[in-house]
C-alpha cells in the first residue's frame, strides 16, 4: 500500500501534543494512548469499499 504524502501540520501536532514530553518509546506509547482516548469517537462509522476480500 502506498504511503500518503507527508503532512507537516500533522507531524507538528504529533510532536507538540502527543510526544512532547516523552523520554523513550514507553512514554511515547502512553502519549499516543491518552491522545487517542481523548480524540477518538468509538464506535467508528465505516463504509465497505471492497465487497470481496480476495480481490
Amino acid at each position: 500500500m502506498e504511503q500518503p504524502p507527508r503532512d507537516e501540520e500533522r507531524e507538528e501536532r504529533i510532536t507538540m501534543e502527543i510526544i512532547v514530553d516523552a523520554n523513550g518509546p514507553k512514554e511515547q506509547a502512553t502519549g499516543w494512548y491518552y491522545y487517542l482516548e481523548d480524540t477518538l469517537c468509538v464506535p467508528l462509522l465505516t463504509r465497505c469499499i471492497l465487497s470481496d476480500a480476495s480481490a
